[in-house]
């Protein structure tokens, strides 16, 4: 009997014959499952947590990496260390638990804010320098955008229902009801959480509410805001990852939803609440060359998890590898000259065939739990997948004799889960493996449902496993 890798939507149940209820360090394809590389760190550790980061795209066309602690902002240096580059006149004073820097690419300024930063922040990429205070932003706030021409703030001044905009054109002008700048406190909603620039003006997520904010000069107003969803906001601040023009994936308080359709219910939503420690606190980013939105979220035991969503393939994933933050980002290039900085052959971080070698390309990046900076393109994790329940005699206990994995690897370890009544718990066996002259696993476990388990180790080259096949006899009645 085959047991197919489907989709991963642990929500459903365990007899759905259509999805698995486990699949770990593993991404879809198209009919079924490949792995999953590890993020490994190529930088110098950061002092404490990364609380926020950014890759940006100088006018030189260099990328060049941005990252913020609870008390300094640091610049990565082409040797991987990291260069303070916080205002000189002192540091900052974010909150350890709930402070995160939010990033602005203006031009060739970047704007950094966050809670704890006294006023805005500004530094001109395209020069060396320190950040400094963003001139005439007299003000503290949370969050920054943009809006067409204008750079916007949102959680102004301590209001968390506050936006507040420049002048058109002018970072440097924030007078009110003059050269276009202004400042909005939204009645409804609750908190403000995040503005993402889309197609036709910028999208307000609230906490209960979305709003439209759209460039409107013949109004005699700078701009108009007109609901999207009344019903609905976004449960975490950090939690909405734009995918696409006017395409955004974000979490709510009832689960996860893609441009206000859902798209976690009875598949991943009740699975990710059941972990979840603090779901306003969970993050999120794309991963523009995989097509995957992530978010990373905490248990109550304080333990990092990644889940995943393939907007392509409209399918879930998991990870329990451990990241404190992430970031789309690019890499630098390297010539073989400049390969042994990264060690010998044998201790590169990435193989050979690695996009980060080549220079320029998108590619995901983050930080471990070492707070060192690096990209998810090392060897595969560890992959364990366990398949739905079936009973593979109606009405009758079956006796397993071997299974066959259906893929490219010779790795692969296989395990069963049985019980005899519908209330028991599962029952496992020992992993096996497959034998050295042949494609069979040998093991042999009566019950009357299996569920069946697959291990791949880590660092095993393999690309696809799309399917289980287990032969078996009949051992019998209930």
């Amino acid at each position: 009997m085959f047991f197919p890798l489907g989709p991963f939507e642990p929500d459903r149940s365990r007899h759905s014959n259509s999805a698995v209820q486990v699949a770990t360090n593993v991404r879809p394809t198209i009919d079924g499952w490949g792995p999953l590389p590890a993020l490994v760190g190529i930088s110098d550790p950061l002092p404490s947590a990364p609380k926020g980061s950014v890759a940006v795209k100088t006018t030189n066309g260099t990328w060049d990496v941005y990252a913020g602690t609870v008390a300094n902002l640091y610049k990565l240096a082409s040797d991987n260390s990291w260069t303070e580059i916080s205002r000189v006149t002192d540091d900052y004073s974010l909150d350890a638990s709930s402070g995160w820097w939010d990033f602005q690419l203006f031009g060739s300024n970047l704007v950094a804010t966050a809670l704890g930063s006294t006023y805005p922040q500004v530094l001109d990429i395209d020069t060396s320098g320190d950040f400094a205070n963003l001139a005439n932003a007299t003000f503290e706030a949370e969050n920054v955008f943009t809006a067409g021409d204008f750079l916007v703030f949102a959680r102004v001044g301590g209001n968390n229902k506050k936006l507040k905009w420049s002048g058109v054109n002018n970072i440097e002008f924030w007078t009110p009801a003059q050269r276009g700048s202004g400042e909005q406190i939204f009645p409804s909603g609750g908190p403000i959480q995040a503005g993402l620039e889309q197609v036709g003006g910028s999208v307000i997520f609230q906490e209960s509410e979305i709003r439209m904010m759209t460039f409107s000069p013949g109004s005699g107003l700078a701009f108009n805001f007109a609901p999207l969803d009344l019903a609905r906001g976004a449960f975490a601040r950090r939690a909405i990852v734009p995918v696409g023009a006017n395409d955004v994936i974000y979490l709510a308080k009832d689960g996860f939803y893609r441009n206000g359709t859902p798209i976690g219910a009875e598949r991943i939503d009740k699975f990710f609440f059941g972990i979840v420690d603090k779901a306003d606190l969970a993050i999120g980013a794309a991963d523009p060359y995989e097509k995957i939105a992530w978010f990373k979220f905490t248990d109550s035991a304080s333990v990092n998890y990644l889940l995943g969503y393939d907007w392509q393939l409209d399918r879930w994933l998991y990870s329990d590898q451990e990241v404190t933050d992430f970031l789309a980002s690019a890499t630098a290039g390297y010539s073989l000259e400049q390969l042994s900085a990264f060690g010998t052959l044998d201790t590169l971080p990435y193989s050979l065939d690695s996009r980060f070698w080549k220079g320029a390309l998108p590619l995901f990046a983050g930080f471990n739990n070492a707070f060192e900076y690096g990209f998810f393109d090392g060897t595969n994790l560890e992959a364990v997948i366990e398949t739905d329940d079936k009973m593979l005699i109606p009405g009758r206990r079956a006796l397993t004799d071997t299974a066959i994995i259906l893929g490219d690897t010779n790795s692969a370890q296989v395990r069963y889960g049985v019980r005899e009544k519908p209330g028991d718990n599962l029952s496992f066996t020992a992993y096996a493996s497959q034998e050295s002259d042949n494609r069979m696993i040998p093991l042999q476990v009566g019950g009357a449902q299996h569920r069946v388990g697959v291990k791949i180790p880590a660092a095993a080259t393999w690309s696809e496993l799309t399917a289980i096949d287990v032969r078996f006899t009949d051992d019998g009645e209930f």
